[in-house]
């Protein structure tokens, strides 16, 4: 996306609100490295199950781990 932005300064980033709850977890995520450190140790193979896995037991629905392919 940067590259695209780079290339046409007419496209804009993302921009969204989120609340104190995201906040919340932004700050308990690590500062570098993965974002998702346990699913680095997942085989490849069985990383979407274990990621939608846990969404689910969240209560998260219409994210899979497809959507952060390029993020």
């Amino acid at each position: 996306m940067l590259q695209r932005m780079q290339e046409n300064p007419d496209i804009k980033p993302p921009m969204f609100k989120y609340g104190k709850k995201i906040e919340a977890v932004i700050k308990w995520r690590p500062a570098k490295g993965p974002s998702f450190p346990y699913l680095c140790t997942v085989r490849s193979s069985a990383r979407a199950t274990e990621f939608k896995q846990r969404c689910k037991g969240l209560g998260i629905n219409g994210v899979t781990l497809h959507s952060y392919r390029y993020g």
